[in-house]
């Protein structure tokens, strides 16, 4: 999931726009639509120690944008704490972390 659902919709899994294009609220989010299952997403920067704590919790909603390419001074986030890409493994629930190592 990139985006976010619209749980106004009447079917929010079909409702591809906003996928694309909204933005996720983690703490206000209707998660009894989701049936159990966890939803992992990106299109919003979070801090990196909120994504480790929401995998440490395996929380079920969990966002995995860092934001990678925040890595010099940025007006909004504080890039001491962005800038890596983030990769959960499924299985093991694993948080893999690689640095930005492009020159930008």
């Amino acid at each position: 999931m990139h985006g976010g659902f619209d749980f106004k919709k009447p079917n929010p899994f079909k409702d591809f726009s906003s996928m694309i294009q909204l933005y996720i609220d983690d703490d206000n989010y209707d998660t009894s639509i989701l049936k159990g299952k966890k939803l992992i997403h990106g299109h919003k920067v979070n801090e990196l120690q909120y994504i480790q704590n929401k995998v440490n919790e395996k929380s079920q909603v969990i966002p995995l944008d860092n934001g990678c390419a925040y890595i010099k001074k940025h007006k909004i986030y504080d890039t001491s704490k962005t800038g890596n890409l983030c990769c959960l493994d499924l299985e093991s629930f694993q948080l893999y972390l690689q640095l930005n190592i492009d020159i930008i």
